[in-house]
């Protein structure tokens, strides 16, 4: 499998691993009695900073997949894969590094380094956008 169907499928992944740990937050405090099934709010509000992040790293990733997976799919469907294979596990890790900073904390350096991660992303996408367009 070449980089750029593993990043693919690893975003998606990712994306997929976000999810399941936002229900198994959720699950905690079904399990724990403090909330109904049907108390939850669609931010987590009232569950704490944690849950809240969590829902914010979850929309991320998930506001990102089609950017990205347009992107990919459109190499491989073209055969052009050598425009992304290189940058694209960086990519994948910089939107892994991005959502596990987020969920450690609020600090001023961790958003700084979360603005990092996701400008590199955008970067990345930008330089595969033009080099894809330029073979058109």
């Amino acid at each position: 499998m070449n980089p750029t169907a593993v990043a693919l499928l690893g975003y998606a992944g990712w994306c997929v691993l976000m999810v399941l740990l936002l229900i198994n937050h959720r699950a905690l405090f079904l399990l724990r009695g403090e909330r109904a099934v049907n108390g939850f709010t669609a931010d987590n509000k009232g569950l704490g900073d944690l849950a809240e992040r969590i829902v914010r790293v979850h929309g991320n990733c998930i506001e990102n997949l089609p950017l990205v997976a347009t992107v990919l799919l459109y190499a491989i469907a073209t055969g052009q894969t050598a425009v992304t294979d290189a940058a694209a596990p960086v990519l994948l890790g910089l939107r892994v590094s991005q959502s596990l900073v987020h969920l450690s904390g609020t600090r001023a350096w961790q958003v700084w380094l979360r603005l990092v991660c996701f400008l590199g992303q955008l970067a990345i996408l930008a330089m595969w956008l033009l080099q894809l367009l330029m073979k058109l």
